[in-house]
């Protein structure tokens, strides 16, 4: 885990224990600059990958259907991003067919 030093002396200062403790994410060197790790399940927005992990879905899978399904992916530049709320509630809402099972469509 990657700490500056005055990020411990705040930590220290605030009374907080552990990042764990109080869902405090730790800092990660990338590209030169300190960002913040979002845990997944607390994104609004997935890359590809991400949602795919995430969901359980196949990557080639998960990129067809969001050139397919506006409504839950948009595309920025030339990559596509999934909304995960909006693609949460679409696996929730699938139709059940006639054998009782919720069966996602190709694409």
């Amino acid at each position: 885990m990657y700490i500056l030093g005055n990020m411990a002396s705040w930590i220290k200062k605030q009374g907080l224990t552990s990042f764990e403790n109080r869902a405090i994410n730790p800092l990660t060197k990338h590209g030169g600059g300190l960002t913040m790790e979002v845990p997944i399940h607390q994104k609004y927005i997935l890359s590809i990958p991400e949602a795919s992990q995430y969901f359980g879905l196949g990557y080639k899978w998960m990129r067809k259907f969001a050139e397919g399904h506006p409504e839950v992916a948009i595309m920025r530049g030339n990559k596509w991003l999934i909304l995960r709320v909006k693609m949460e509630e679409y696996l929730v809402n699938l139709p059940v067919n006639e054998k009782g099972e919720k069966r996602l469509e190709d694409y």
